[in-house]
């Protein structure tokens, strides 16, 4: 089944509101700004367990992924998120990754490079 009740809100009976939205918007990126200014790190979700030997190796998962998600809550729908702030986040990820990288096997074969900051977030 797609949709598993138990997994989800249930519906409220309101009408839409378009500045309601933004202002949930605003406050998800406040969080994930604040969060992460308290040098506070996401884990991995838990449906990402079979993802466990390439712990590090992915920008969608724990960390990268809610940075990844502000960048797009960023460009995509106006919220306010600081550039540098973003950059300096995501240049200590994968700073991270690549050290966890270089310690697996597939190392030996694989140069990374990006190197932030570079045109990756244009």
């Amino acid at each position: 089944m797609l949709h598993n009740p138990d997994r989800h809100e249930t519906l409220l009976d309101i009408p839409w509101s378009v500045s309601g939205v933004r202002s949930t918007i605003d406050r998800i990126v406040e969080n994930g700004v604040t969060t992460l200014d308290n040098e506070v790190r996401y884990h991995k979700h838990p449906r990402d367990e079979e993802l466990e030997d390439r712990a590090g190796m992915s920008h969608y998962i724990g960390t990268g992924g809610v940075l990844w998600a502000l960048d797009y809550l960023s460009k995509e729908r106006d919220a306010a998120v600081d550039e540098s702030w973003l950059i300096a986040n995501l240049t200590a990820v994968a700073e991270y990754m690549e050290a966890v990288f270089n310690k697996t096997p597939l190392a030996a074969d694989v140069t990374m490079i990006c190197r932030l900051p570079c045109n990756c977030l244009s």
